[in-house]
């Protein structure tokens, strides 16, 4: 050892005991893992409930170190009383499900009120749709294999059940999925006791998914329960609470059989909504289109919304001369596919005119996304050849469609349809979009300066001549590109 040198540092044993010791001191308590085994040892959780929240725990911690955050997790834990947490938990599954909700039905019951529904009733026909449209659920749940169907029904339709029934003569019948309904009790309250409560459970399931070897819980789908010590009795022509329950599942698998959404409830009453013909007074049709309009565009995500308020028939039918939609024309460009979707729901399909105007609605739809496709927000200043040579085509058929639907209206003296003048400027610029983007000369931002300089002239209003507003609105005009453009 030279002098005035430091000796050396002695090493604390070898390298894996280095390393026990730095993870040691890194190695913390798991809140999660405490209360795992707290419910493990009150046999609240099972171990293999515990092995699955406790994997999903694993892969979170996991995603979280590459800075991946949770907000739904993090929400659930904000909760500073647990008599909110129920409530959160309600609206937060609300939020985040798109599945039907169970529909409310006034089933009689011991203890009810009978001016209220009284149960939730998680339909078939609805969440055979729901299923339909879910690729996993539709595999896991309804149909693993469509080959199978056919095999099926030539075997089961020897069934003597089967004899002279409506289904094995129908020649489509080897598209059907079969269902069976399964109802048991099920012990609840004071399980074990004499005294114990039990509720009456129904669930459906797919036969073709019980073949293929799918669990119960991925086949078996909760339809309903009742306590059965609260279940009525039928007493003349008073429907109790099974006959009524029965009446639910009667109108739910006819309309499963017939493919069709129903225009009338399960007490035969018309259903005056978005699944039949637009009932009730004009206003009433009106708020439904509100209604529709707002929840298709809400659905889709539209980049634009239509922000009018369709409260009174003035909106789309004046005093005069034929009918139109009130609004900016940035508002009502909007509706292209939200309006098609409206008309297609609830025309006529057996009406040739009907047909026409979908045509009309289909073709918007079609010129709106590829105006939007080849947008001035993407780069585009002009559209491609083919593309502005399809634009003009479009707006062409269009035209030609529209005049044919205003001759054979007014033939019937209906004033419906109506070609204006913005018609022949919409075809000038279709024609000319290989030059310059039909949006770059349309009037939406036009529209929208006026409604701010409306404002602007009604804040000049008070105290002046007519002709005194334009200069205090230039004066005040001037004030602000002053206020926008200073450093």
């Amino acid at each position: 050892m030279e002098d005035g040198m430091p000796a050396p540092k002695r090493r604390k044993g070898g390298i894996q005991q280095r390393r026990a010791a730095d993870l040691e001191e890194r190695t913390g308590k798991s809140a999660l893992h405490e209360l795992l085994m707290t419910y493990l040892a009150q046999g609240i959780l099972s171990a293999s409930m515990c092995w699955n929240i406790s994997q999903a725990a694993a892969e979170d911690l996991k995603r979280a170190g590459d800075g991946i955050v949770f907000p739904d997790l993090e929400f659930l834990a904000s909760f500073t009383s647990a008599k909110n947490v129920q409530r959160g938990i309600d609206g937060l599954l609300a939020k985040q499900s798109d599945w039907p909700m169970p529909t409310e039905v006034n089933i009689p019951m011991q203890g009810t009120n009978p001016e209220k529904a009284s149960s939730y009733i998680m339909l078939p026909h609805e969440t055979f749709h729901a299923m339909y449209h879910s690729a996993k659920g539709w595999t896991s749940s309804i149909l693993p294999d469509s080959s199978k169907l056919a095999s099926f029904w030539s075997t089961f339709c020897k069934h003597p059940a089967m004899v002279d029934h409506t289904t094995s003569k129908r020649s489509d019948k080897h598209k059907a999925v079969p269902f069976c309904l399964h109802g048991d009790e099920v012990p609840i309250v004071g399980v074990g006791k004499i005294w114990c409560r039990s509720a009456l459970c129904f669930s459906m399931s797919s036969l073709m998914a019980t073949a293929a070897g799918r669990s119960a819980a991925e086949t078996n789908l909760y339809v309903w329960g009742v306590f059965e010590k609260y279940v009525l009795p039928t007493e003349g022509v008073v429907r109790g609470t099974m006959d009524t329950f029965w009446m639910v599942m009667k109108w739910s698998f006819e309309i499963l059989m017939s493919g069709r959404w129903p225009s009338k409830n399960w007490k035969g009453e018309k259903i005056h909504g978005f699944l039949d013909c637009l009932e009730g007074t004009d206003l009433e049709k009106l708020r439904l289109i509100q209604h529709y309009i707002y929840h298709f565009q809400k659905d889709m995500n539209s980049r634009y919304r239509f922000k009018q308020k369709l409260l009174k028939m003035t909106m789309i039918k004046p005093r005069k001369g034929f009918p139109r939609l009130r609004g900016r024309a940035a508002d009502i460009h909007s509706l292209a596919g939200a309006i098609s979707s409206l008309f297609a729901r609830f025309m006529d399909e057996t009406n040739a005119n009907h047909g026409r105007i979908n045509l009309v609605l289909k073709l918007n739809v079609e010129l709106q996304q590829l105006l939007e496709e080849f947008s001035p927000r993407f780069g585009f200043t002009a559209l491609p050849d083919s593309k502005a040579k399809r634009a003009y085509n479009i707006g062409l058929e269009m035209a030609s469609v529209h005049v044919h639907l205003q001759s054979l209206y007014e033939a019937e003296g209906r004033r419906i349809f109506n070609i204006t003048s913005k018609t022949h400027f919409v075809l000038h610029s279709l024609h000319l979009s290989a030059f310059i983007h039909p949006h770059m000369v349309w009037c939406y931002n036009g529209e929208t300066t006026m409604h701010r300089l409306q404002t602007l002239w009604k804040s000049c209003l008070p105290g002046v001549k007519h002709w005194q507003v334009a200069k205090k609105a230039a004066l005040k005009e001037r004030h602000l590109l002053w206020l926008r453009c200073k450093a």
